[in-house]
């Protein structure tokens, strides 16, 4: 597994606060040239203060051995820190946190950068972000230049048009070849029928992420039983991953829900990848015991169970009805 793939990101928790203050201090001191000894020692206290308060969304980046690799702030569609821990600068963390703020935004999203600090926008530059605007101090007054950046959501998510269906099965296999080595290769080839996703899209259930006009992924949703909607497929195509866009489809869909007389969206999946799981435990999805297990969720890991999948591997998930996590 590459590092990419090995990087994980959590919400984090009110544990997270005193190794997070650390970070961000191992971090400044190698990144942020520009300040003394005197500006960190000033800054620690007002940034201890940021990180166990609720004001601002943070999330945690999980490296190896679950150690902290970095984390995010986000509030009202603008990254508010992102830092890493030197030891995993240039592995593709800072990418997974954008990632993440991208997904969670609802308008473009923005990010201030110290000016004095030419890698940190080098790297908003190369995630799409241009500059809008500069301030001659920082939010204190003090003497750091700071320069405001906006990056437009370069993907749109709408429902489905008859037109696009051909491209959803690509998008599909392509999604699937990176389960290679947890599933079978004939199950990993399988795709929802044209006319099963035409079905879908006549019923208003499935939603597509697109970018220049061109579907990059989908949501398909299914009704198995009455009061609850079920995420029979979620894919990104690899070349538009790690930009947010699995999360803002699970969120339109959920959205979709909420508003439709759904008390809730499952969905089924491997239990250990991720990229599945973890992934929508960090949006809220909680995992079903047997116990909870609905006749209809039981049919359905039933069938992936004779198709070949390790039920060990797989779980059952469940969001209810009220805010998404953000």
């Amino acid at each position: 597994m590459n590092d990419h793939q090995s990087l994980q990101v959590r919400p984090a928790t009110a544990d997270d606060s005193d190794a997070l203050l650390s970070l961000w201090e191992r971090s400044a001191r190698a990144s942020h040239n520009f300040l003394t000894e005197a500006d960190i020692e000033s800054l620690r206290p007002l940034v201890a203060v940021e990180l166990a308060g609720n004001a601002i969304g943070w999330w945690v980046l999980v490296g190896d051995n679950s150690e902290r690799a970095g984390f995010l702030g986000f509030a009202n569609n603008a990254i508010e820190a992102l830092f890493l821990d030197p030891e995993y600068q240039g592995r593709g963390g800072g990418t997974a946190l954008v990632a993440i703020a991208e997904g969670l935004a609802n308008a473009p999203l923005r990010v201030d950068v110290n000016e004095q600090n030419p890698a940190a926008l080098r790297f908003y530059q190369k995630q799409g972000f241009e500059v809008a605007g500069r301030s001659a101090t920082d939010d204190g007054g003090r003497p750091f230049p700071i320069l405001h950046l906006v990056r437009a959501s370069t993907y749109q998510i709408g429902m489905a048009r008859p037109d696009e269906i051909p491209r959803l099965g690509e998008i599909e296999v392509a999604a699937a070849a990176l389960l290679a080595g947890h599933a079978p290769a004939a199950v990993l080839a399988e795709t929802t029928s044209p006319e099963s996703l035409l079905a879908a899209q006549q019923r208003g259930h499935l939603w597509v992420a697109r970018r220049s006009d061109v579907p990059s992924g989908f949501a398909h949703v299914e009704i198995i039983e009455a009061g609850s909607a079920h995420l029979a497929e979620l894919d990104v195509h690899p070349d538009h991953g790690r930009r947010g866009i699995g999360r803002r489809l699970v969120r339109a869909v959920c959205d979709w829900a909420a508003t439709s007389g759904c008390r809730a969206v499952t969905l089924t999946t491997f239990r250990d990848v991720p990229w599945n799981g973890p992934f929508y435990a960090s949006i809220g999805f909680e995992t079903l015991t047997a116990k909870e297990l609905s006749p209809a969720l039981g049919r359905v890991l039933q069938r992936e169970a004779e198709s070949g999948l390790d039920p060990a591997r797989r779980v059952a998930m469940r969001w209810r009805n009220y805010p998404i996590t953000p």
